[in-house]
């Protein structure tokens, strides 16, 4: 991966930009009822998301969501490290701008809080 990173807002804006990535994210975490995400199936979720974009917008994407960029640009608020895994933990004004795009889950938001 390049050292290459963006500024806090670039990073946002790519992110609203490819929303469905951390939908999923969202989902996942909802699922399992943690305020994390696995490194790994962060990954392996923005591998599946660009696989049929073009190379460019393939490297910007995977870019914008290296576990780099996010730590440094401050989305990304903790790493853990457990149970043999990375975990990131986001901003939780993040995670609510986000569920506040996607109906269901905002509801998901109400009903855990």
């Amino acid at each position: 991966m390049s050292s290459t990173r963006f500024s806090t807002l670039d990073t946002t804006r790519l992110l609203f930009e490819h929303p469905r990535v951390l939908f999923r994210v969202i989902e996942r975490m909802d699922r399992e009822s943690v305020r994390y995400v696995r490194e790994s199936e962060l990954a392996m979720d923005v591998l599946d998301y660009v696989r049929d974009l073009k190379r460019t917008e393939q490297e910007r994407i995977r870019t914008g969501f290296s576990t780099d960029n996010l730590f440094r640009t401050g989305l990304v608020i903790d790493i853990v490290k457990a149970e043999g895994e990375r975990r990131l933990v986001f901003q939780e004004a993040l995670l609510n701008l986000i569920r506040a795009c996607n109906a269901s889950l905002y509801q998901e938001l109400t009903d855990a809080r």
